[in-house]
Order: structure tokens, then C-alpha cells, then sequence
């Protein structure tokens, strides 16, 4: 007869058994109550459980997870590891989920021990939202960032230092740290809001096309925005050679005359489903607070109408001189943007083109311009705002407003015509340091009634 202990069993008797070679040795260990901790016993039953799973047809992360995902981030998981092989294009639309399904395949892949140095590139604003999902969703709080002081006191050595990283993507392209991240070897990169490599040229595409990566995610509800070859430049990071070269895609993939719009449609589509994945809201089903949309339509004054169209003359003009070099066509851009903003918010634009050699011929006409941008008397746009403030936030309910602009020039403004309302907004826009947008974050959610963003 065997008895076999615990601290919350009483003995059993059992008799007429064969022992296994070995199998005393856990019998005395049982009768002696010294068990495995809580924590190994749970690794060692997740190793079991992953060692049965053959293939990715049922995700091993699920059981680790402190929520339940939607089935249709599973599946978009499951193909970006069963048919992508790890290199995927995530581009469900805004609201879908797109970070839960890298997470898990994340996830996946590092209870498998198929990934542990992992990069995760993202804009400076979501740094933090990053790390809070992967530590409370995914149960992964050993993810360091570019901006936290242990990290930064290494400087240039960090980024082999550290093997899970979230790092901006303006920080992590700069020459002082491409150099160390190039000598890294990853497993899995994921880059967030990827759309910003649409630029084959651009330092950001380069960048993220160098790294020494095994498998790598791009995450964007926007891959193609002014043109298909945005798309292609896309899918080469991902699969090199997948869209043929750039002008063999154009030929066979792009209408002539209208760059946005594809054709052969059926072929690109099959080309595209060895590397992307895109749910749309009616696709996903997922039922979200229901959205009520209103346009205000906002009539400028006479002397706003006047500036507006004199400024957009002025940039017409220019733009269509075949002298101009690529830095004024995009100041003269980025005026037009302005000038549709708000009227002050074009005055600085103004007063610098005024100030460059190359603009002496038009010096007196922009200073004029930026005069009636300073003098003007009213904003339109803000009027209309102040009326929908009154209604909300000023007429004593618990509304709260965020407000968006592209300008910072134009939320500077807006926050002191609050101000003089006798509201407090929260400002939060790209000058702020990493802390103080947390800060700003916290501080909205907590008592804030209005926040001012770009």
C-alpha cells in the first residue's frame, strides 16, 4: 500500500501497483507535501499545452490573454502566421483593432520561442498607449521605451541592451541611433501607423527597409492615401518583388491618368492576399456606440473670403512657375493649408517667405498678405465654435469636447479665446515632451472638459 499526501487531500490507499522507475522518488516527494510553486506548475502546463498545438490553426496565446478578442482579430492573427509567415500588412479600419492583432501575434510568437528581441516602432503620442496594452492585455511589462531614463543614459548601446523596445519613430531614424539599431538583429518588428513609409525617398522608408528583421508588421487603416505606388512601397518592406518593380506595377496596375484608381483588379487582389489583411466596420460586425455626423457649413466674411482667395492666387501662381524649387512648393503648401485654418495662423508663413531672397520680387505683396492676416476682424470658424461651446460644455451639462487642428499657431489661439470663455482646455500637441502629453492625457480624463489637440 502507497499513501499519497497533500496539504488538502486526504490519504488515499492504493493497492496492487507497479511503480514506474523514478516514480517512488515523486511519491516521497508527495507524501512529504513539497510541491511545485503555483507559478511553475502554470508554465509547465502551458508548455504541455503548446507542445500538443501543431501549427498556428489554434493560437497558444489565447489562454494568457486578460480579455477575450474578437474573432475576426483571431483569424487576422492566424494569417499573418499560417500564409504570411510572419510578414503582414495590418489595415483594418480606425477602430478595429489593428494593435490587438499584432499583439497577439507578438504574443505568439513569443510563448512559442519563436521571437525575443522584438522592435516596435511607433509615433511619439503612442508610445504609452503601446505599453499599457501590451502589459494589461497581453501580460508583457518588460517593454522598455525610447524616451524612459535607463534607456537614455545608455545612449547609442541601448538598443542591444534592451531586447524589447518601443521606440518613436523620429528617434529611432535619426543618425546617432540608426547606425546601432542596424546592427541589431530582430525577430519581430511592428511598426504603427505605418502609412509614414509611404515614400520610397524618404528617410523613414529607408530606415525601416535596413533593419535586420526575421518577421516584421506594418499597421495602418490608410495604405494608400494620393497613390498606388504608396501600396507598393508598402509591400516591398514586406515581401520584396511580391509587386514586381515599380514600373511593371504601374503598367499592369494603376490607371493611366488617375494614379489612385487600380485595375486588373482581380490579379491585385489575389497578390495582395498573400500579405495584407483589411476588415471593414460592416465586415468586423462589431457593434460600436452608435456616431451621429453634422456638417456645419461656416460662411467667411467678406475680408476673410478676400484673403483666402488673394493668398490661394498667390500660391497658384507660384506653384505653377517651373523655377520653383521643392522647399517653396512646400512652404507655399503648407500656406494654402494655413490660410484654410485660420488667418494668423498664415501671418508667420507669410512674414518668412517675404524675408527669402527668392521671394524679393513678392516681398511687398506678402507683407501686405500677413498685414491683413494680423488685422483681421473676426474668425468665422471660431465663432461658430464659441456657439457649439455654449451649448455644451458652458450650458451645464458633463459634456466634454475634443477639438482638432492641424496648426499649432491655430491652438494656440483657440486656447486663449477659451480661456477668455472661462474655460481651461488641455493642450496636447507634437512640442510637448513624452511626460507632459501623459500628463495631459491623465489630466483630461480625470477633470478635463475640453481638449485642444493637433
Amino acid at each position: 500500500m502507497i499513501p499519497i499526501m497533500s496539504d488538502t487531500i486526504k490519504p488515499l490507499v492504493i493497492e496492487n501497483v507497479r511503480l514506474l522507475p523514478g516514480a517512488q522518488g515523486v511519491l516521497d516527494l508527495l507524501a512529504q507535501g513539497r510541491f511545485a510553486s503555483a507559478t511553475a506548475h502554470s508554465v509547465r502546463l502551458q508548455a504541455e499545452r503548446m507542445a500538443l498545438v501543431a501549427g498556428f490553426d489554434v493560437l497558444a496565446c489565447l489562454d494568457a490573454l486578460s480579455f477575450t478578442p474578437f474573432d475576426y482579430q483571431v483569424s487576422a492573427a492566424q494569417a499573418v502566421l499560417r500564409r504570411f509567415r510572419g510578414r503582414g500588412l495590418l489595415c483594418d479600419e480606425v477602430g478595429l483593432g489593428k494593435t490587438i492583432e499584432a499583439g497577439l501575434v507578438l504574443k505568439e510568437y513569443l510563448l512559442r520561442g519563436m521571437a525575443r528581441r522584438v522592435l516596435i516602432v511607433t509615433p511619439p503620442s503612442l508610445i504609452e498607449q503601446w505599453r499599457e496594452e501590451l502589459a494589461g492585455k497581453f501580460g508583457l511589462p518588460d517593454f522598455v521605451s525610447s524616451y524612459d531614463a535607463q534607456f537614455r543614459e545608455l545612449g547609442a548601446q541601448a538598443w542591444g541592451a534592451f531586447p524589447r523596445v518601443i521606440a518613436s519613430l523620429p528617434t529611432a531614424r535619426r543618425p546617432e541611433h540608426r547606425e546601432a539599431i542596424a546592427a541589431q538583429m530582430y525577430d519581430l518588428v511592428i511598426v504603427d501607423e505605418a502609412h509614414h513609409l509611404k515614400n520610397r525617398a524618404s528617410v523613414s522608408w529607408k530606415f525601416v527597409n535596413s533593419l535586420q528583421k526575421k518577421y516584421i508588421l506594418l499597421l495602418t487603416a490608410t495604405p494608400v492615401e494620393n497613390s498606388l505606388d504608396e501600396l507598393y512601397n508598402l509591400i516591398t518592406i514586406l515581401k520584396p518583388g511580391q509587386l514586381a518593380t515599380p514600373r511593371e506595377f504601374r503598367r499592369q496596375f494603376v490607371a493611366q491618368g488617375d494614379p489612385r484608381l487600380p485595375k486588373n483588379r482581380g490579379r491585385l487582389r489575389e497578390l495582395l492576399a498573400d500579405v495584407m489583411v483589411r476588415h471593414s466596420r460592416s465586415q468586423a460586425s462589431v457593434e460600436l456606440p452608435p456616431r451621429h455626423a453634422h456638417t456645419v457649413s461656416v460662411k467667411l466674411s467678406p475680408a476673410e473670403r478676400a484673403l483666402y482667395d488673394d493668398t490661394s492666387a498667390f500660391v497658384r501662381e507660384r506653384l505653377a512657375g517651373a523655377t520653383m524649387s521643392q522647399a517653396h512648393r512646400f512652404t507655399l503648401q503648407a500656406l494654402q493649408r494655413e490660410i484654410g485654418s485660420c488667418p494668423a495662423a498664415a501671418r508667420p508663413t507669410l512674414l518668412a517667405l517675404a524675408r527669402h531672397e527668392a521671394m524679393a520680387p513678392y516681398r511687398e505683396e506678402l507683407e501686405a498678405l500677413a498685414e491683413r492676416a494680423a488685422s483681421m476682424p473676426g474668425w468665422s470658424k471660431a465663432a461658430a465654435l464659441d456657439k457649439l461651446l455654449m451649448s455644451t460644455v458652458l450650458a451645464g451639462g458633463d459634456d466634454r469636447v475634443i477639438i482638432f487642428t492641424h496648426f499649432r499657431a491655430t491652438l494656440e489661439l483657440l486656447a486663449d479665446r477659451l480661456r477668455g470663455m472661462g474655460i481651461d482646455p488641455v493642450l496636447y500637441h507634437g512640442q510637448m515632451t513624452a511626460a507632459a502629453k501623459d500628463g495631459a492625457i491623465r489630466r483630461f480624463e480625470r477633470e478635463g472638459r475640453v481638449l485642444l489637440s493637433t
